[in-house]
């Protein structure tokens, strides 16, 4: 579940049904941003699941840190893909990440039009 936080800033929260854990990802790796990531998550889980005290954990994704001021949406779906797919992602650095970033657009222009010649 994607979550932007004052129209500026992306975050993340993955839910793991199956082995209870509510995995957040915030790409500034603030404090705030996970506290405010916390209270969302036992929001949620106060209103669909019953006694949840206790019943999840919460796992802080720290694998990857935000350096720049305008990568957290990239970011976010980079760190989606991980928990996702279980795997590592290899150093990331500003080339990659725009690169990356390029590429998700491609994805999505030619998911909502597909047949134009974009590339």
């Amino acid at each position: 579940l994607p979550f932007n936080f004052d129209n500026n800033h992306w975050c993340m929260i993955i839910v793991d049904l199956m082995d209870k854990v509510m995995h957040l990802f915030d790409p500034l790796q603030s404090e705030m941003y996970y506290k405010r990531l916390e209270k969302i998550c036992g929001d949620y889980l106060s209103r669909v699941i019953p006694d949840y005290e206790n019943s999840f954990s919460f796992d802080r994704r720290v694998e990857l840190t935000q350096t720049d001021g305008h990568n957290c949406g990239t970011m976010v779906v980079l760190c989606a893909m991980m928990t996702i797919k279980s795997i590592t992602i290899p150093a990331i650095n500003h080339d990659t990440l725009q690169s990356l970033r390029f590429t998700l657009f491609t994805q999505c222009v030619r998911a909502i039009h597909p047949s134009s010649h974009f590339s």
